[in-house]
């Protein structure tokens, strides 16, 4: 049975599907959309919101970050404020005087780069963000970072999407590939029926390692974050906020001069996978987060060590805060070696172009979606296409 036809068809429904979608339709391309659950159901549903910028690595991954960041004014524009997009900043503290070298360095070179950093002292550090009453040694503000709410994101995209003509299928999981007699991609096999089209664009995250029953392995390994939204609270906090231990968890951090000097005599803050975030949305309520593991597996429940941990963290910064938890969540990210994504063309499966392995996938995802658009269609495009091989060394094995 025939579902649906369209000249590209989309799998996946988050962040990264939907720009896509958008844009090529955007471009009077007939797209149709499958997505396994609903709309945000996997990392577009389950992330902090964070509009990552000031730890990206230099070079492509910093300017691919930063104009991914800059299509939101576009989109706050086009589809209202629906999804509490602000650009308030985002601010990076530490509570260890051992740290200091470190985070200096670090806004130094952010801003040797282009980016609008300061390094703040303890009194000023509370300036911004009030609620943290703990031990606050210093801090970096970073004028690029910010949020969304990225399920209200994908919804508000989705919802124009099928304004414009995408026919966009929920509970309809693509099971295989539909070749042609020569071997060509040409649709999708779903549990719904074929879907039928000229080329297939494979957006679905971490489950695009699922593509290996094709013969096409993806060498991305699938990352689990944990998170927290605790009750209201009256006070507010503008910026997104990072603990300490974004020194060692982020890549960027160890290109600095002062970085294995900072951690000669604290080596065992380098073996734990976590990141303390902290944001605000509407309502009052803040997020919590972020511990991380590696379940190799689609497991999505949060293990409770890690959320133990954040919990520790945030009563440790904010001590004065007296709040309940109302409700935790786990979503799976792809974790890339070299922190890019993955796009491009499969040489195995002529009409597959895949769009995954997004670690940041609020700031890339709409930034691949245009990429991707631009490559479909013949334009120019934004980014040398190559430096996101599916080919580049260790990420893809015929």
């Amino acid at each position: 049975m025939i579902l649906d036809r369209g000249e590209v068809i989309v799998v996946g429904g988050g962040i990264v599907g939907t720009t896509t979608a958008w844009f090529l339709a955007e471009r009077g391309v007939d797209v149709v959309l499958v997505e396994q659950e609903d709309l945000a159901y996997g990392a577009s549903g389950r992330n902090m919101g964070f509009l990552v910028i000031s730890n990206r690595c230099s070079g492509i991954e910093l300017d691919f970050a930063l104009h991914g960041r800059s299509l939101y004014e576009g989109f706050s524009e086009q589809l209202g404020n629906t999804f509490e997009y602000r650009s308030s900043g985002g601010l990076a503290f530490f509570n260890d005087e051992a740290d200091a070298a470190l985070f200096r360095e670090f806004a130094e070179e952010r801003r040797s780069v282009g980016l609008t950093t300061d390094y703040l002292e303890p009194s000023e550090v509370r300036e911004v963000a009030p609620i943290l009453t703990g031990d606050v040694v210093g801090g970096v503000f970073c004028a690029e970072d910010g949020m969304i709410r990225t399920p209200k994101f994908v919804a508000a995209l989705g919802a124009e999407c099928a304004r414009r003509g995408v026919r966009i299928h929920t509970q309809t999981t693509a099971t295989r590939l539909k070749r042609g007699a020569d071997g060509k991609v040409i649709g999708v096999e779903t549990t719904r029926g074929q879907v039928l089209g000229d080329r297939v664009v494979w957006a679905a995250g971490v489950w695009s390692k699922l593509l290996a029953d094709e013969g096409i392995e993806i060498n991305m390994e699938i990352e689990r974050l944990g998170a927290l939204l605790t009750t209201p609270i009256a006070e507010t906090v503008d910026p997104v906020l990072y603990g300490p231990s974004i020194a060692t968890m982020y890549r960027h951090f160890r290109t600095l001069s002062s970085f294995e000097s900072t951690y000669a005599d604290r080596q065992e803050l380098l073996s734990g996978k976590f990141t303390q975030n902290i944001n605000q949305i509407d309502g009052g309520n803040l997020m919590l987060g972020c511990p991380m593991d590696y379940p190799n597996s689609f497991e999505d429940h949060p293990p409770v060590d890690g959320l133990m941990r954040a919990l520790n963290e945030f009563r440790r910064s904010c001590p004065d805060l007296k709040v309940g938890i109302e409700r935790v969540w786990a979503g799976l990210v792809p974790s890339v070696k070299d922190g890019l994504p993955i796009i491009g063309d499969i040489k195995e499966a002529p009409g597959l172009l895949i769009a995954t392995g997004h670690e940041h996938g609020n700031v890339a995802g709409p930034a691949t979606g245009e990429l991707i658009a631009q490559l479909v269609t013949g334009e120019e495009s934004s980014f040398d296409v190559e430096r996101f091989s599916p080919y580049r060394e260790g990420l893809i094995a015929a």
